[in-house]
């Protein structure tokens, strides 16, 4: 009887996938999941950025009176116009690679571009819901409480009697 348990118990752990491996598994679904999402979205996200682009060129040329600046958009506007055609050209695993090794390379430069894409991206996010917010103190605020009516009814008699 003492075998049994003890073969019913490895086998139980031979059936169980070690912890590495089940991080590893959802490490893999994640990613593929990203990519999927990703690859439905990329050749529209690849044209935004052309428009992008174009809009900047559109800027640089413009600017008749700051020619420095001017070539500066421009060439922001090249720079964007390459980076939408890798998001076309590449699929995105390669992509994702390429993040990986550029993080690597630079990790403090993708620290900074990580800190800014969240304080950007938590901005769009909490706009909407501050301007609800600031709506709902403007119309709390111009209705008069009843406490501050019978505040200004109290004094306005003791105004009245003085």
């Amino acid at each position: 009887m003492a075998n049994t348990k003890s073969k019913t118990k490895s086998s139980s752990r031979a059936n169980k996938p070690h912890n590495a491996d089940s991080s590893y598994g959802i490490f893999e679904d994640v990613v593929a999941l990203a990519e999927s999402l990703l690859r439905k979205r990329k050749i529209y996200g690849a044209e935004k950025l052309q428009d992008v682009a174009q809009a900047t060129r559109g800027y640089a040329t413009s600017m008749t009176d700051l020619p420095t600046l001017s070539e500066q958009v421009s060439r922001v506007s090249d720079t964007i116009e390459q980076f939408s055609g890798y998001i076309a050209k590449n699929d995105v695993e390669t992509m994702l690679n390429d993040a990986g090794s550029f993080a690597r390379r630079r990790p403090y430069l993708t620290l900074g571009v990580a800190i800014a894409a969240g304080l950007t991206v938590s901005g769009l996010i909490m706009s909407p819901r501050q301007s609800e917010y600031s709506q709902k103190r403007r119309r709390d605020s111009s209705t008069p409480h009843k406490s501050s009516s019978k505040r200004n009814g109290v004094e306005e008699a003791s105004q009245l009697n003085g």
